[in-house]
């Protein structure tokens, strides 16, 4: 019987030990690998070729799983990658599948539905878990009706946002944290925390995700 080869790419060692453990109890399946970034990801795909499914989760230091997951895309033959990630809301989503993801599952759901989802994945199709797929399904609804898509009265001709805040921003979209943006950008995470909070008061938003959909829906960011 050939097996499935896994790639687990997590920042968190007892994840990754904890998903092993889980996985190679099944027969059909074997961890080829693991990966605490997505540049060590990226590094271990290229190196080998007998890469069948990756288990990726988003938020990680370095590279983050969805900066990782576009790069891999563009190789000849990339294996198929299924997003493990705590974060359930439509903007991480949208984009992991954006970037080419096959199937997105959350860090709270079952071991059986993990192993369901790699067969299924592997098999050719997509899978993704119950709550992600309403998310998928309140989006499509949305865009049939046109409702969340009000363009805000911005300036159309000028950003309201500023060169650097503009590089945040796409950061920020790419599932980077402060720590990661001060890190990449060489400024000090107060520094961050200043262009993030200037930047939800132009555009009027609350929160994180409501400033990415606002950005999303002014043209600021790439839907």
């Amino acid at each position: 019987m050939n097996k499935i080869h896994i790639l687990i790419v997590d920042d968190h060692a007892m994840i990754r030990q904890g998903l092993k453990l889980n996985i190679e109890e099944e027969s059909d399946m074997h961890i080829i690998g693991e990966a605490s970034n997505g540049q060590e990801a990226i590094d271990f795909v290229k190196a080998h070729q007998d890469i069948d499914i990756i288990l990726m989760d988003i938020t990680m230091p370095i590279m983050n799983g969805l900066e990782a997951l576009k790069t891999i895309e563009t190789l000849e033959t990339p294996p198929s990658c299924l997003i493990l990630s705590m974060h359930d809301n439509e903007e991480f989503i949208t984009k992991s599948l954006a970037n080419g993801a096959k199937g997105y599952l959350l860090k709270d759901g079952s071991s059986e539905e993990l192993i369901k989802a790699i067969r299924v994945v592997h098999a050719g199709n997509r899978y993704y878990s119950t709550k992600v797929s309403q998310i998928l399904a309140e989006q499509y609804l949305k865009t049939l009706t046109g409702e969340g898509n009000p363009k805000e009265n911005l300036d159309k001709n000028k950003s309201p946002l500023s060169k650097r805040e503009t590089e945040i921003l796409k950061m920020i979209d790419n599932g980077l944290n402060n720590k990661e943006v001060s890190m990449h950008l060489k400024l000090s995470i107060r520094t961050v925390e200043v262009h993030r909070f200037n930047m939800m008061k132009k555009l009027k938003a609350k929160n994180v995700l409501e400033l990415l959909k606002k950005a999303r829906n002014n043209g600021l960011l790439m839907p």
